[in-house]
């Protein structure tokens, strides 16, 4: 039995959280994004291109020792995917202006994406930006409402 399109998009998202997040093989980062991929994240601004997203990888490795991105849903639907997610790891290197702090961060997101021709060209991030600097210390925590 053939695989369906929404298979094929959750394998392809799947693999590539794997291989190139978690294996740190940024080289195998074309197998699933597009060339001209685009990300649309408030957070972490990037020019349009697969190597500005090669950048942020590398970036985020190179801050985060064991960075471990875990998956916890996926919903497919033609040409989109939403995922819900996790990343964490151990503080180790500079990330958003704060050296090492050895500490353990967690943190999480959702990200919504499209798929053209096997490949995913375009994402939108919503992830806990506010949460992930409070643990650097770069941030107060937020009071509640």
């Amino acid at each position: 039995m053939a695989e369906t399109q929404e298979q094929r998009n959750k394998r392809i998202y799947l693999e590539t959280v794997e291989r190139v997040w978690n294996r740190g093989d940024v080289a195998s980062a074309r197998e699933g994004l597009a060339v001209d991929y685009q990300r649309h994240d408030p957070a972490v601004r990037a020019p349009r291109g697969l190597y500005s997203m090669v950048e942020i990888i590398d970036s985020f490795r190179a801050a985060i020792s064991d960075l471990h991105y875990e998956v916890h849903d996926l919903i497919a639907e033609g040409d989109k995917l939403a995922a819900r997610w996790t990343i964490t790891g151990r503080h180790s290197g500079t990330l958003f202006g704060a050296g090492p702090t050895q500490k353990d961060i967690r943190v999480s997101g959702q990200s919504f994406n499209r798929f053209a021709d096997g490949k995913i060209v375009e994402g939108w991030l919503n992830w806990d930006v506010h949460g992930l600097l409070e643990q650097l210390g770069q941030v107060a925590p937020l009071a509640p409402l």
